[in-house]
């Protein structure tokens, strides 16, 4: 736990936070408010955002494609994966 706090506390010093989300996911838009409920609970909440919805090899293209529209994301995936 003290490990995650002083991680926590450099968060503060941030200028930009990156939410990675797991696109395949079925649960990702419950955890993204979760995240965000835990930046806003740690006067975060204010620090700018980017989404970035991983593991994309593992969804149809227009299912990454509405997901990063949504929640306004960039979409990115492993060096293993069928796209770039």
């Amino acid at each position: 736990m003290a490990a995650f706090r002083a991680t926590l506390e450099e968060l503060s010093e941030a200028d930009l936070l990156l939410h990675v989300v797991d696109a395949s996911d079925p649960y990702l838009e419950r955890k993204m408010e979760a995240v965000g409920r835990v930046l806003v609970d740690l006067t975060l909440g204010s620090i700018p955002r980017l989404t970035v919805m991983n593991k994309i090899d593992r969804v149809e293209d227009s299912v990454v494609e509405g997901l990063c529209r949504r929640f306004d994301a960039v979409a990115v995936s492993g060096p293993e994966a069928r796209r770039a």
